[in-house]
């Protein structure tokens, strides 16, 4: 019978006798981490270059503007132009909307028809209700 504490041999199966070459791993890496470097400085200076050259390339900023107006307000977005943002349009609104609402004007000359302030309007009506029912 065989001697179970032997171990078979393959002599044709071979295996590395040392360690990885860290001289040569290291290099890899340093040198990796140079090219990256590298490559981000160059695509930063093309990307100057380029911001640049469209900076020259167009002088104004809206070149359009004269040919598309602008829209009525009150404007939703910002108006580039001269830099008011829809809160101050809605304010602008209301200031002559409410300078409407209180003060006397023509609405049609021709007509005889005029607007006068509303809390006037409503004294005239509270007035008129008075006179119809005195008891209340």
């Amino acid at each position: 019978m065989a001697d179970h504490n032997e171990v078979p041999e393959n002599l044709d199966v071979n295996f590395e006798h040392s360690d990885v070459n860290y001289k040569l791993m290291i290099g890899a890496i340093i040198l990796l981490i140079i090219v990256t470097v590298c490559s981000m400085l160059l695509s930063v200076r093309i990307y100057g270059t380029m911001e640049t050259r469209q900076v020259e390339a167009r002088p104004t900023p809206f070149p359009l503007y004269q040919l598309r107006p602008t829209p009525p307000p009150p404007r939703l977005q910002p108006n580039p132009i001269d830099r008011t943002t829809a809160e101050q349009d809605m304010a602008n609104l209301l200031l002559q909307e409410n300078a409407i609402l209180d003060s006397y004007g023509w609405v049609d000359k021709e007509e005889g028809i005029v607007r006068i302030p509303v809390e006037r309007a409503i004294d005239l009506l509270a007035g008129e209700a008075e006179a119809e029912e005195p008891g209340r």
